[in-house]
């Protein structure tokens, strides 16, 4: 026995999908008409299929929908992933930033830097830390390290650089040379950061004051700093000592303020 017609609620699903159906074809529930779907092409379809749940769209609309309500359903569950990732490390992610699994997207360190250098999948198969570079400099420092030693001192911490903003004094010096050694001119780019060291003016055990002075320190390359201080000994180094050093090497004189002086 044929169903009732209902027209109205035709055009009601009908246009939930974009679609526009054809009334003149509508001669009953159980019988085929004529839609035309969204992207323009006619197919056939009875209201009892329709009724079921079936989408008003013709087959490759409606095999497009699933798959985008399957990718839709993926990144969901990827995403709780993430939030769940992230919130360990107190750092919040932007989801409108995410594209895929391989693409990389934003997220807000937990000192409230910026992010955009990892993917999902970095983060959710290699177990990578929502950290910003400095946040994990840090980390490698006291009970977090693998290699923390419980029985050394604050004095030996101190004499052996083992200080959180060690890390941070040395990335410092060299970013603002441009990881470029200011003697020989070696470097220029930050993929240099492990060929160039960071060299104290005022040596490191003989003036504490200045350890952590940004403008204390220059970035030399590991040839210079070696040749420097197989010139004027490890102990007791001074700013005199490497602005002769400088000219001796470029003939220009070494234009830094000294930072003992207070001209920092």
């Amino acid at each position: 026995m044929a169903l009732p017609l209902d027209t109205q609620r035709v055009m009601e699903v009908c246009a939930q999908y974009g679609s526009e159906p054809d009334l003149a074809t509508y001669a009953s529930a159980l019988k085929p008409f004529r839609i035309v779907c969204r992207c323009g092409q006619s197919f056939m379809k009875a209201w009892s299929k329709l009724q079921q749940g079936n989408p008003a769209l013709c087959v490759p609309c409606a095999r497009q929908q699933a798959a985008n309500k399957l990718r839709a359903k993926k990144a969901e569950e990827i995403l709780e992933r993430l939030d769940i990732a992230m919130n360990a490390y107190q750092a919040t992610m932007d989801r409108t930033s995410y594209s895929g699994t391989k693409k990389k997207f934003t997220y807000t360190c937990a000192c409230g830097e910026k992010r955009s250098d990892q993917t999902p999948e970095t983060f959710l198969r290699s177990g990578t830390i929502p950290r910003c570079k400095a946040c994990h400099r840090l980390s490698m420092f006291g009970e977090g390290n693998n290699h923390y030693n419980p029985k050394l001192t604050a004095d030996d911490r101190q004499q052996r650089r083992l200080q959180p903003w060690y890390p941070y004094w040395d990335y410092e010096v060299k970013r603002q040379a441009k990881f470029t050694c200011a003697v020989s001119g070696f470097g220029g780019s930050s993929r240099f950061v492990r060929e160039v060291t960071s060299h104290h003016l005022y040596s490191y055990k003989a003036h504490p004051t200045l350890r952590c002075i940004i403008n204390n320190g220059v970035c030399l390359s590991r040839d210079v700093h070696e040749e420097f201080h197989r010139m004027y000994g490890r102990k007791r180094n001074t700013f005199a000592q490497f602005a002769e050093f400088y000219a001796s090497k470029t003939g220009m004189e070494f234009s830094r303020p000294d930072p003992l002086r207070g001209k920092v």
